[in-house]
């Protein structure tokens, strides 16, 4: 995974219209911006970062925080292991 480059930090990507974020994370990819990172304040993260990892395809994906209080520790795991190695096949768009 390459962190290098420059990455946008927005609310609107994790709290907006899904079909918006979405389109807008393309644009934003298009335009070099390397990563997205979206707050965590608690309810479905990884439906937010699956839509835009949906929506990319090299552009990476994260939360800036992940909040502990507000999310089980085993759906954290598994909603990692559906996003990392082999399990991005789920999402088409990712080479």
């Amino acid at each position: 995974m390459d962190l290098s480059g420059v990455g946008v930090w927005s609310h609107h990507l994790r709290y907006g219209d899904p079909g918006e974020a979405a389109e807008a994370a393309a644009e934003l990819e298009e335009l070099g911006y390397r990563a997205l990172w979206v707050p965590d304040t608690g309810g479905p993260v990884f439906e937010a970062v699956g839509n835009l990892l949906t929506a990319t395809r090299r552009t990476v994906v994260a939360t800036g925080i992940l909040n502990l209080w507000m999310h089980d520790p085993a759906d954290v795991a598994g909603g990692r292991g559906r996003r990392s190695g082999t399990g991005l096949s789920c999402f088409p768009s990712r080479p």
